[in-house]
């Protein structure tokens, strides 16, 4: 059978899109309002909302013909939750996700539906990108034994190589089931019924693990979608099951990424840990390290030694699904302290690139500027702290430059930087006003 169109502007019709999902994580329970399959009227296409949004507000979900007369199909519908169907006028109409109880539309698109064909609607995204969806579930059943499994990729996390296996197996072993790129979508495959353990990777990089689900079972004769959504650090992911005329299981990634960016003066090597995993062992700064897997949570305990002399543990919080940095600074162990940064490393549109400024110098009386082009991106960044992201035009050969008050000289200056499309950068800046070091990262 065939995967629903969804349209992303009024008019413009565009094939659903499906990727598969892992998490460190066992399911959660089940979040149901109903299952599927409601709604008899004949002429009609049946849709239900699926609300995948990290968004603390309900939604409803609102046909609205050539004439406005509008139509209600589900009505404050919180996150992690499906409704039953309701019956919508089969061809073009216009639908509009609102928050409960207001008139005003958070996304409107427009979809043609055939009649007598059930939909998902998908509402994903945070608050301030909130996307909208349809997937058409009319996929034949399979034969006793049998699952029907596709994947919808919403979480624009790049491109991610998919692994169903037994639990023992390891991914160096392990066969690819699929790959599936950021935004886009798997046809049906057909797979035994039973219980798997699914894993996602960064394509082409078995190390790479945006998710971990020992437990995901494929009922027989069952026709499942597993959707996959972002996690707060862009990188590591969510997934939800979704069967066809069935119910909503998910699956939360219960861990972070955490890395420490080493910049207190000469040299100092610094070890780091959370929750017991090491994040750094005798990193010498001025330097960035690799972002390492840890358990997220609250209460979770930060241990940290500078040239040996180890600091007073710090209790921390990290969001499921985080990416973060200890900025560890200072002029010597005596007076090291360490800043934990969330970091944002989503992926921009085609076209664009982002780019940020993190102050890890030494020490610094007042903050930090960058200019890019010409243009100041950011002012006035303290000791361990980062600016916000800037999203701006991919380009090549345009100058940078990293400033303070305090000095006349630019403490960075790259003549010729390079923001590629659909990249992340992060400008470290390390050492003193009178002897900086600082670098372009090319995070993701």
């Amino acid at each position: 059978m065939r995967l629903s169109p969804f349209l992303t502007s009024r008019g413009l019709r565009a094939t659903a899109r499906l990727v598969l999902a892992l998490s460190l994580a066992a399911p959660l329970a089940l979040s149901l309002s109903a299952c599927g399959g409601g709604g008899d009227d004949a002429g009609q296409a049946q849709i239900r909302l699926l609300n995948l949004s990290t968004s603390k507000s309900g939604f409803d979900l609102v046909a609205v013909d050539s004439d406005d007369d509008e139509t209600v199909l589900a009505e404050s519908v919180p996150a992690d939750t499906v409704t039953s169907r309701s019956g919508t006028t089969a061809g073009e109409l216009s639908y509009q996700l609102r928050r409960a109880g207001n008139d005003t539309a958070a996304v409107t698109t427009s979809w043609s539906l055939s009649a007598d064909t059930a939909y998902t609607a998908i509402a994903y995204g945070s608050d301030s990108a909130l996307k909208l969806a349809m997937l058409e579930e009319d996929e034949d059943t399979p034969v006793a034994g049998k699952a029907r499994l596709r994947v919808y990729n919403t979480s624009g996390s790049g491109a991610l190589d998919v692994y169903l296996t037994n639990g023992a197996t390891s991914l160096d072993e392990a066969s690819i089931t699929t790959t599936v790129s950021s935004n886009a979508s798997s046809g049906f495959v057909t797979v035994s019924a039973g219980t798997y353990r699914l894993r996602l990777t960064g394509s082409g990089d078995v190390d790479d693990l945006r998710l971990d689900t020992p437990v995901l079972t494929l009922d027989s004769t069952s026709v499942v979608t597993l959707v996959l959504t972002a996690g707060e650090g862009g990188v590591l992911v969510h997934a939800a099951t979704l069967v066809q005329d069935g119910g909503l299981a998910l699956f939360k990634n219960t861990s972070a990424r955490v890395r420490v960016a080493a910049g207190v003066a000469g040299n100092a090597a610094i070890d780091a840990g959370v929750g017991g995993i090491a994040v750094a062992s005798a990193q010498r700064g001025p330097s960035v390290g690799a972002y390492r897997l840890v358990t997220a949570g609250s209460n979770q305990v930060l241990t940290m030694a500078v040239n040996g002399e180890v600091l007073a543990e710090n209790s921390l919080t990290l969001k499921a699904g985080g990416d973060y940095t200890f900025a560890v600074t200072g002029t010597s162990a005596a007076d090291a302290a360490a800043a934990l940064v969330a970091d944002d490393n989503s992926l921009p549109a085609s076209g664009y690139a982002r780019v940020r400024l993190f102050n890890v110098m030494a020490t610094l009386t007042g903050g930090l500027s960058l200019d890019v082009d010409y243009a100041t991106l950011a002012e006035d960044v303290a000791v361990g702290a980062a600016s916000s992201f800037t999203t701006l035009s991919a380009a090549t050969d345009v100058p940078l430059t990293v400033s303070t008050p305090l000095s006349t000289t630019a403490l960075l200056t790259i003549d010729e930087a390079d923001f590629t499309s659909t990249h992340v950068y992060t400008v470290f800046q390390f050492g003193t006003v009178d002897s900086p070091y600082g670098f372009l990262k090319k995070e993701r």
